[in-house]
C-alpha cells in the first residue's frame, strides 16, 4: 500500500514539472517564469506562440497516454492475465 502512494504521489508531482518542461523547451526557448508570468498577463509574444501551438499539443499526448493506459488495463482485465499484452495475445 506504501508503494501504491508514493507512486500515486510521484505521478502527481511529476506530471505538472513535465508539462512546464515540454513547454518551455524547443525552437521558442522561455523560461518557467516567463511562461507563467505570460500567461497570466498576455504581454509576451513566445508565450502566445506557445499557448497556440504547444498546449493543444501537449493535451492531446496526455488524453493519448491516458487512452493507451486504459486499454491496457482493460486487456489484462478481460484476458484476466497480468502480463496480457496484444502481441502476447495476437491482437
Amino acid at each position: 500500500m506504501n508503494k501504491k502512494i508514493i507512486s500515486f504521489v510521484a505521478v502527481i508531482i511529476l506530471l505538472p514539472v513535465m508539462i512546464i518542461y515540454s513547454a518551455t523547451t524547443g525552437s521558442i526557448d522561455v523560461s518557467a517564469l516567463e511562461l507563467i508570468k505570460g500567461l497570466f498577463t498576455g504581454a509576451n509574444e513566445n508565450v502566445d506562440i506557445i499557448k497556440d501551438l504547444r498546449f493543444p499539443r501537449i493535451i492531446i499526448s496526455l488524453f493519448a497516454g491516458a487512452t493507451l493506459a486504459v486499454s491496457g488495463v482493460l486487456l489484462q482485465a478481460v484476458m484476466r492475465n497480468p502480463l496480457a499484452e496484444p502481441g502476447i495475445i495476437g491482437v
